[in-house]
């Protein structure tokens, strides 16, 4: 696995397209992982930790499924409107990721849920400095 500091794309090998696949993909993936996490996390009262944990979760699913239905819709939209999207869509899993990796080593989910938040915020991240250029 890389490191956190290490982008997992060599920039130098693909194309816009390329990039805007990738993160129509994770941010997909995302979405998934987050809302089984979700739904299958069960919280006791005084897991109030767990059940921000969860909240995060339903929100980035619902960023990223929006960022992944905008992307799919083509090439030609406003650069200023996509950028400010996949930004949101990074914030949202940086977030989620940030607060199930807390919880990780006591919930599989919790592990899967940080490990697709990471690969998508960095998909995020890349396609928006390429948009931001």
């Amino acid at each position: 696995m890389l490191d956190q500091d290490e982008s997992f794309l060599d920039a130098s090998q693909d194309t816009d397209s390329d990039r805007r696949l990738l993160c129509v993909a994770a941010c997909s993936i995302c979405a998934q992982s987050c809302m089984s996490f979700a739904e299958t996390t069960q919280v006791r009262d005084e897991e109030a930790q767990l059940a921000r944990s969860i909240r995060l979760a339903e929100d980035c699913a619902d960023v990223c499924s929006t960022t992944w239905r905008f992307l799919v819709r083509g090439t030609d939209q406003d650069v200023d409107v996509t950028r400010a999207l996949v930004e949101a869509c990074a914030a949202a899993a940086r977030a989620c990721r940030t607060e199930c990796e807390r919880h990780a080593t006591k919930s599989r989910s919790s592990a899967s849920c940080a490990a697709a938040c990471w690969v998508c915020e960095e998909a995020c991240d890349d396609l928006a400095s390429k948009l931001a250029s």
